[in-house]
């Protein structure tokens, strides 16, 4: 009840949000309880709106199995560390398209995130294989952002703002949001 009130209340605000619908589940003709079905968060028309960096990373590798590629850690020029996929061509453009979730409990078990200089940690959900450069671009953007609400709304690496990195009225919808429902994971963990 809580999700399904969650997700309808983003669509009134405005936010593009998974659809779900409640469903009662039978298997082997026996009923296993009530269960909240829901669309996956994904980059698409009508759903996350972003240049799908996945197409092009498969396109500048049509020769290579991605999944199968070993990883490694690095560290991008703020000392933030990250993990990327060895062995990846990078497309041309790079600079777009990253579906990022705040994730502190799970990313280990990901191929590729990064943790920033507060300690939070974000998984690259998509593309789910990134090269190095694209881990160096998303880590260092990310922790620009950070470091630039956390030294007072102005980054001290390149005097950007924190309105340079985020969309105010996006941020606000969803902040309300979260703290409307009472989202324990906001801003914490499964963002």
């Amino acid at each position: 009840i809580h999700n399904t009130t969650a997700y309808r209340m983003a669509q009134s605000f405005g936010i593009n949000s998974p659809d779900c619908k409640a469903v009662d589940l039978y298997y082997d003709g026996v009923y296993r309880g009530n269960y909240l079905l829901s669309e996956k968060v994904q980059i698409g028309e009508g759903r996350v709106n972003i240049d799908k960096l996945e197409s092009r990373n498969e396109d500048a590798n049509t020769d290579k199995d991605l999944d199968k590629l070993a990883t490694a850690t690095g560290a991008n020029k703020y000392g933030d560390i990250y993990r990327y996929v060895t062995g990846m061509n990078t497309p041309e453009k790079y600079d777009g398209g990253y579906l990022l979730e705040l994730d502190n409990a799970y990313y280990k078990s990901e191929r590729s995130y990064f943790i920033t200089s507060t300690g939070v940690a974000f998984v690259v959900k998509s593309p789910e294989n990134c090269s190095k450069e694209e881990m160096i671009f998303i880590s260092e953007y990310v922790e620009e952002l950070v470091s630039a609400s956390v030294n007072g709304g102005v980054c001290p690496y390149n005097e950007k703002s924190v309105w340079d990195y985020i969309d105010l009225k996006s941020l606000s919808r969803f902040f309300v949001l979260q703290e409307t429902v009472s989202n324990a994971d906001s801003f914490a963990s499964s963002t």
